[in-house]
């Protein structure tokens, strides 16, 4: 009988020992698991824009162009003066940069993944690929047919004061109703067109630091 019980008793402490060891294992494996997943990395956002290849030529190239005129133009209407400003600044400094790492490919189409970047700077991009896909009539996207109209306003802008009128009121010659409330002062207009040089500086470094990939290599 005392032999039995002193087996009983060998083999409780022998499943207490194995219970405690388990429990210190797990526990090892749990704080290790945390360790782990507070010492990765936490990646950097990214966002892609698409760099679509050529420009339209003849009858097309003059509907395209004049479809993103009035996308864009149609588009900064509806926004205050600095957000006009400093998109379309960034816009040319990122498209101007784009056109550069690409060579102006005729024929290939690429993908800019782009790190580091802030929420407004989301919202410019987003809004550049949206500008790119819609301001089309005839041809496919031209990302030279979207910097080339981008830094046409910025030209005229720069000179005149944010958009106020849409495009067709333009062409109508509806300008004047807005005169008055699309007139800023000479001071404004230079601090504006400082915001726009600022981010244009940004959008060019984005735009230098991006990875670049084929089209084919994302899909």
């Amino acid at each position: 009988m005392k032999q039995t019980i002193v087996v009983i008793l060998v083999g409780a402490s022998a499943g207490l020992i194995a219970f405690v060891g388990a429990l210190r294992i797990s526990g090892y494996i749990q704080q290790r698991r945390a360790t782990a997943l507070k010492s990765r990395p936490v990646k950097a956002p990214t966002l892609s824009f698409h760099y679509y290849p050529g420009a339209p030529k003849g009858y097309a190239g003059y509907t395209d162009r004049n479809s993103m005129l009035q996308t864009v133009t149609d588009d900064l209407v509806d926004h205050d003066a600095d957000w006009q400003f400093t998109t379309i600044g960034f816009a040319k400094g990122f498209l101007s940069t784009v056109l550069l790492r690409t060579g102006e490919s005729d024929d290939s189409h690429y993908i800019f993944s782009v790190v580091n970047r802030s929420d407004s700077d989301a919202t410019a991009i987003r809004w550049l690929s949206r500008m790119q896909t819609k301001g089309t009539d005839n041809a496919l996207p031209s990302t030279s047919n979207l910097k080339s109209v981008v830094c046409g306003i910025a030209s005229d802008i720069s000179i005149d004061g944010p958009r106020r009128t849409k495009f067709w009121g333009e062409a109508r010659g509806d300008c004047s109703e807005h005169s008055e409330e699309g007139r800023v002062s000479s001071e404004r207009l230079r601090e504006l067109t400082i915001l726009m040089r600022n981010a244009e500086q940004r959008g060019e470094s984005l735009a230098a630091g991006a990875q670049i990939f084929p089209w084919y290599e994302r899909i």
